[in-house]
C-alpha cells in the first residue's frame, strides 16, 4: 500500500514470542506466584481500550504509558 496525498498512514509491528515448552513450565508458574504474592504488578502492564479509542491505544503503546493494550471489540 502506497501513501497517498492528503492521508496518513501508521503501521505497528507485531509480533509473537514463543517459550520452549520447558522454559515456560517453569516461568509461567513464577509469574503466577509473583502476581499472587502481589509481586508482578500486571495491571500496570496492560491496559484496556474500546474499539473507538484504538488511536489512543496506540499513541499511549508508542510513548510507553501502557505496556500492552487491549482492544475491546464492541
Amino acid at each position: 500500500m502506497k501513501p497517498q496525498a492528503g492521508k496518513s498512514f501508521a503501521v505497528f509491528g507485531a509480533g509473537a514470542v514463543g517459550l520452549a515448552g520447558l522454559m515456560a513450565a517453569k516461568l509461567i508458574p513464577h509469574l503466577i506466584d509473583l502476581f499472587v504474592a502481589g509481586r508482578f504488578p500486571i495491571h500496570r502492564l496492560v491496559a484496556f481500550y474500546d474499539f473507538a479509542a484504538i488511536n489512543q491505544a496506540a499513541m499511549e503503546a508508542v510513548n510507553g504509558s501502557t505496556v500492552k493494550p487491549v482492544l475491546r471489540m464492541p
